[in-house]
């Protein structure tokens, strides 16, 4: 086990990487509307629908999910908010999550998590499941997501040019860390097709476990840039 030399920090996104939140969003959906279908179609439109607010995670969601609601004259569910809060409180962890921190650390790389979410839900799921990071950024503040991870880099003194982010959202996860000269991976738990302009990410992977043994193989087998590594990143 051996971390790569051009990379000290990873920056994960929770949501995706570590916590089932698109499950658990369409389980609470599917038991309060007794609808698998329907809940599926608004976890969907609220997803999108939040992606232009700038709020924390429970605030963004209750909106993108009345705007979807609206949308598809759907009623509300009885006490939406503090039900949907409560459904939060149980997001489930992916199998992998823990023992992807661990081999990452173990590696030498610092583990940061950076997240919209509220850090009163967020480190209660974290706690929950038992899941350590080096550090923990929440959404209290209402900053942007790339600011959050910015502030990430800055804090640790780790430049940004040796950190990589990684997230299972390619809108809100990682084209933003693109855009900040961040190395990225995505983490595709859903198995949702590649756009077909193609995704200029160095990792591209199923889960978070895969990612963390690709970066604890160090630099053996690759080039001297890190780029390319036969059946491995994608350049």
């Amino acid at each position: 086990m051996a971390k790569l030399p051009w990379i000290d920090m990873v920056t994960l996104e929770p949501c995706g990487a570590l916590l089932d939140c698109k499950g658990g969003l369409r389980d609470y959906l599917r038991d309060a509307l007794g609808d698998e279908e329907l809940a599926e179609e608004l976890a969907k439109l609220a997803t999108r629908a939040s992606r232009a607010l700038r709020a924390p995670y429970i605030s963004r969601l209750t909106a993108g999910l009345e705007a979807a609601m609206e949308t598809l004259g759907v009623g509300r569910p009885e006490a939406f908010g503090r039900r949907l809060v409560e459904a939060a409180n149980g997001w489930m962890a992916f199998p992998d999550a823990a023992r992807g921190i661990s081999i990452m650390r173990d590696a030498g790389y610092r583990v940061v998590l950076v997240s919209d979410m509220e850090s009163w839900l967020l480190e209660g799921l974290l706690e929950r499941h038992n899941l350590r990071a080096d550090a923990v950024y929440g959404g209290d503040e209402g900053l942007s997501r790339p600011s959050a991870i910015l502030r990430a880099y800055r804090d640790s003194g780790v430049p940004i040019w040796r950190g990589l982010h990684a997230g299972s959202d390619l809108d809100d996860d990682v084209r933003p860390a693109m855009v900040l000269g961040l190395r990225t991976a995505w983490i595709n738990r859903y198995g949702e097709e590649e756009p077909e302009e193609g995704i200029a990410s160095e990792y591209i992977v199923g889960s978070l476990e895969e990612l963390a043994e690709l970066l604890a193989e160090g630099d053996e087998g690759r080039n001297l840039d890190g780029w390319l590594r036969e059946g491995g990143p994608n350049p």
